[in-house]
């Protein structure tokens, strides 16, 4: 997967915080494994609650 950096201008559609809550909330459910390419800063890690990667 590869969501919209936040805060980025690049994009027609960005996520919002509750965007990235509820992909948090799929990526949680999934029993498989997934590739996720992200902006690593504070707020993604926050709001995916990622501690390390």
């Amino acid at each position: 997967m590869d969501p919209p950096y936040p805060s980025k201008s690049w994009y027609n559609h960005n996520f919002s915080d509750s965007d990235y809550k509820r992909l948090h909330k799929l990526l949680k459910s999934i029993s498989g494994k997934y590739l996720l390419n992200f902006y690593d800063s504070e707020y993604i890690r926050k709001i995916l609650e990622i501690h390390h990667l």
